[in-house]
């Protein structure tokens, strides 16, 4: 009843399992530049052969127009002086060629008004950079796809040279024969490159995944997964399974997981699994190859008749008078089974014999029957691009079934029955193994000092490549030859290499500021102003002026500002410079004492100072400094005073107004030379407030992320872009991650006053922190399971096997652990994570002690729902599909999809909410003192996700 209520309960999270392989292909960076130095020649004869379609077009001079037609283009001369090749983790490789020139010749023709001619042209470029990513893949039937990820170009220097023609008009010509070539290689070369990828995708398709071995077996090689890159080699996870031909029915057991050996001294390795070699035996088995009749045209090394016997078993020799020949049938009761462990090989075939004598009339009489074992070692080597397996006999086992006759010792029977295995059925079957399983098959490649080294379950050929001719002998590089050949060269995307290169370091967030967000704090600014100078207490004044021949001498203190008003004022930017604010009309009112004293009077007072029409022009910059902080200076600075008139409390007449005018002239000179050191003063004040910014914010105890500068912030007319690095760093571990960040762009919007776009890469590099740190590693125990206990009788109610091993209900203890760097992808309106793992199944003993029942590979994919709250951004997990693999069991195979149900239940009800606590304490977003996001809105395109946002500051 219990296993039919769960049964019930989780019928929907039923999925299907994904396999291991049974072959695991790598190529290093080793293999990578090889490709790529044999594919730059490959590329060069295709430029050098390549035909381009003519084109017209019209420049205008003034109020004159030139038609002009360029034809038979052809690249005559072509230099890659610096070319890179390297893998980019989670999405494909990287490559460029950079200051590359090529030399193109074609005919021209022109027609202006009262003007026509024609001639040869010669097109020198140089400086030319593209730098391509395309992202590699499996498509849905297992075969290798590949992506344009990215593609950049620029072109240093287009000059042309005419020939022919009227030489008058030479230099005229030439100007408007640079801009339209320059403008036609910026516009199509990215599309070209575009255009062979896709070309190769199509290839790729049509490959063949299914490579036939012989008349019994065929061999598959379609890709289980995508392909796997890492900084220093991508790997190929292909099925690797043997089937008899025309049958192409799963064997009943499945790949144990392996790995390569992390070594890139060649340029490829191949792993070969036990599971290949097993299937490849079941494939023969069930196709009969195993059955072998050896007769006496077959026996070469002795003549097979029953006088043979006369020395192993006398009884068979004096039981037929007259020899008779003598058939051998051999026939396996079972696959074979295939052992692999350090340095060994093993094979050990079960069987049976039977031994029969010709007579005259061509009837068979059988001379006796048995059951035999016979334990092999197989001797591996390459040969041809073809793995040969030699066996030689190491033990023999028989046992008697039936015979005609008595036999005196069964000894000498086993001693007849070893000679002729040794003599005659083992070179029987080496002859057959010595056609060869055929490796992956690399067009015109051949392996190079292939090394075989035998490890336990899994075997691993490292080797090196060379590319040569179909006709054999070295490849002539310098003859005629078509891209297309090299398609299947190092799983073909490897001599690309030449188109691209690693990129320099890109932000993993972007922040932009529109002039609607600097509006917002030029109102905001303004107001702060306002209220700081009405708080303001100013220095005093004092000082004398001349008078006649005397001196006025001044006094001004308890200066305070009771109003002031802004009311004309913007703010605007200047495109590479920085930002230009303009102050006008600003009116101040300000309270002050005076106390006025020359050598015939003095007098004192409290006066009302009215200022009028004071103009001030302010341009700052933002400029990086050494820390990656944001920074702010002044470049630029002007003021303008205006009107000044001055009222005294109280006093009237002739002296008082001549007091007046010696107070104007110090509040007017104060007012000139102090307004720019005092904005500049207030600019390093806010600069320091930047300066003391943390860069670094702690995310948790486990992470913490980088938002310093990762250039010059970037100023255009309608708003200001500042890239950040967006890197999420382990605590305390400031190397940084194994990839890179792509390129994007933040689309044309000014909506918002704030837009914050995180790539792929920010999301990417937190995973790649929080699984350094172990957060991917969860253990389930019996009392923190929420909704019930799980225990070995669960699991035993579910599967025999479980309930057979363990008889005695015990706790059950669940390990989950991630075995590789989860996958973060954003597409459009789609935030899913990728999430590769283990699951360790333990029972917990009395005393407390636990002991491995069964292991499972997880593959999880999940999507994540973002919303920001308190200045964090939020995630929410959500389980798309699972898939389960049994990866070891301690109580004997079983099939793992009768645990789907319960698993997917555990995962759904106790591992994604406790993930989801921890998302929910939220990434901290980059934060200005008092300033809050007012109605943000997330948006997820395909490489990033892009928060748009008005702020609002609060004191």
């Amino acid at each position: 009843m219990l296993k039919a209520w769960y049964s019930f309960l989780l019928c929907w999270l039923s999925l299907q399992l994904e396999a291991n392989p049974g072959l695991k292909v790598r190529i290093t960076q080793k293999g990578l530049d090889y490709g790529r130095k044999v594919g730059m020649e490959l590329m060069k004869q295709a430029v050098l052969k390549e035909t381009f379609p003519s084109w017209s077009g019209q420049e205008s001079f003034s109020i004159v127009k030139v038609n002009y037609v360029i034809s038979r283009l052809r690249v005559n001369a072509v230099d890659f002086p610096e070319t890179s090749a390297s893998f980019i983790p989670g999405t494909g490789i990287s490559l460029s060629v950079a200051h590359a020139s090529a030399t193109i010749r074609a005919d021209w023709r022109m027609n202006a008004w009262l003007l026509k001619d024609q001639g040869g042209i010669t097109v020198s470029i140089s400086g030319l950079f593209i730098a391509v990513i395309f992202k590699v893949s499996r498509d849905s039937t297992g075969r290798l796809s590949m992506l344009l990820h990215n593609c950049q170009l620029s072109i240093n220097s287009v000059k042309v040279k005419l020939n022919g023609g009227s030489s008058w008009i030479y230099s005229f010509l030439s100007g408007y024969l640079e801009k339209p070539i320059h403008t036609k290689l910026d516009k199509n070369l990215c599309l070209n490159i575009k255009y062979k990828i896709q070309m190769m995708d199509a290839q790729l398709r049509k490959h063949k995944v299914l490579s036939q071995i012989d008349a019994f077996a065929q061999i598959d090689y379609s890709l289980v997964s995508s392909p796997a890159v890492f900084k220093s080699h991508i790997n190929l996870d292909l099925k690797g399974t043997v089937y008899p031909v025309g049958n192409h029915t799963d064997p009943p057991f499945v790949p144990a997981p392996f790995a390569l050996p992390n070594q890139g001294d060649s340029m490829l390795y191949l792993g070969v699994s036990s599971y290949f070699l097993k299937s490849a035996s079941l494939a023969y088995y069930r196709a009969g190859a195993f059955n072998i009749t050896i007769s006496k045209e077959l026996a070469t090394t002795f003549n097979l008749n029953t006088a043979l016997f006369k020395d192993f078993v006398p009884e068979i020799a004096l039981s037929y008078a007259t020899a008779c020949p003598v058939l051998l049938k051999l026939m396996a009761t079972s696959p074979p089974a295939v052992s692999l462990n350090a340095d060994i090989c093993i094979l050990q075939i079960t069987g049976c014999v039977k031994v029969f004598a010709v007579l005259p009339n061509s009837t068979t009489q059988c001379i006796f029957t048995g059951n035999l074992t016979a334990s092999t070692r197989a001797n591996l080597t390459i040969t041809k691009q073809k793995l040969i397996i030699s066996l030689l006999l190491k033990r023999f086992q028989f046992s008697l079934l039936h015979s005609t006759l008595g036999f005196s010792k069964m000894s000498l029977v086993e001693n007849f029955l070893s000679y002729a295995l040794r003599s005659a059925v083992i070179p029987v079957i080496n002859d057959k193994l010595g056609k060869g399983f055929p490796l992956l098959n690399l067009a015109h490649t051949t392996l190079t000092g292939p090394v075989i080294k035998m490890n336990q379950g899994h075997l691993v050929i490292s080797s090196d490549v060379h590319y040569k001719h179909k006709e054999g002998g070295d490849e002539d590089l310098h003859s005629p030859l078509k891209m297309r050949k090299m398609v299947k060269i190092c799983c073909s995307l490897l001599l690309l290499s030449l188109l691209s290169g690693q990129l320099n370091a890109n932000p993993g967030l972007k922040v932009r500021i529109t002039q609607k967000g600097l509006e917002y704090a030029k109102e905001v600014g303004m107001e702060i102003l306002k209220q700081n100078m009405e708080k303001e207490h100013f220095p005093d004044l004092s000082g004398y002026e001349k008078f006649g021949l005397g001196n006025v001498k001044y006094n001004i203190s308890r200066i305070h500002v009771t109003a002031v008003e802004f009311p004309s004022a913007s703010i605007s930017l200047i495109p590479g410079t920085g930002i230009k604010l303009v102050i006008g009309n600003v009116s101040l009112t300000i309270n002050m004492n005076w106390n006025i004293r020359t050598w015939m009077f003095k007098d004192s007072g409290r006066s009302t100072v009215y200022i009028s029409k004071v103009f001030v022009t302010a341009i700052f910059s933002t400029p990086l400094d050494n820390t990656g902080d944001t920074s702010i200076s002044l470049t630029s600075c002007r003021t303008t005073s205006g009107d000044i008139d001055i009222k005294l409390d109280g006093k009237s007449g002739f002296l008082h107004n001549f007091f007046i005018k010696y107070l104007k002239k110090p509040i007017h000179r104060s007012l000139v030379t102090n307004s720019c050191p005092n904005i500049r003063s207030g600019i390093q004040l806010i600069d320091e407030d930047f300066r003391s910014l943390n860069v670094l914010m702690p995310i948790d105890d486990l992470a913490e992320v980088d938002y310093s500068l990762n250039s010059l912030p970037a100023v255009f007319q309608p708003f200001i872009d500042l890239d950040l690095k967006g890197i999420v760093h382990p605590a305390g571990n400031y190397s940084g991650p194994p990839f890179v960040a792509a390129p994007f762009t933040i689309p044309d919007q000014r909506d918002s006053m704030l837009y914050l776009a995180f790539s792929e890469y920010f999301f990417q590099t937190s995973s790649f922190a929080y699984y350094t740190a172990g957060a991917f590693n969860i253990t389930i125990a019996e009392e923190t399971c929420s909704y019930f206990n799980i225990s070995t009788e669960v699991f035993g109610s579910i599967i025999p096997e479980v309930a057979k091993y363990s008889v005695t209900p015990y706790p059950v203890m669940l390990k989950l652990t991630a075995t590789e760097i989860p996958i973060v992808s954003l597409e459009q309106d789609s935030f899913t994570v990728e999430i590769q793992g283990s699951m360790e199944v333990l029972a917990v003993l009395p005393d407390s002690t636990t002991q491995s029942l069964f292991t499972m590979n997880i593959a999880a994919n999940t999507s994540i729902a973002l919303n920001i709250f308190d200045q964090k951004l939020m995630g929410s997990l959500c389980l798309n599909r699972l898939q389960f693999s049994l990866a070891h069991s301690n109580v004997g195979f079983f099939e793992i999809s009768l645990l789907e149900n319960i698993l997917s239940y555990i995962l759904q009800t106790e591992v994604i909410p406790s993930a989801n606590a921890k998302l929910s304490k939220g990434f901290p977003l980059p934060n200005l003192a008092n300033v809050t996001l007012t109605r943000p809105h997330i948006t997820i395109v395909q490489g990033y996700m892009l928060i748009s946002t008005d702020v609002h500051y609060k004191h």
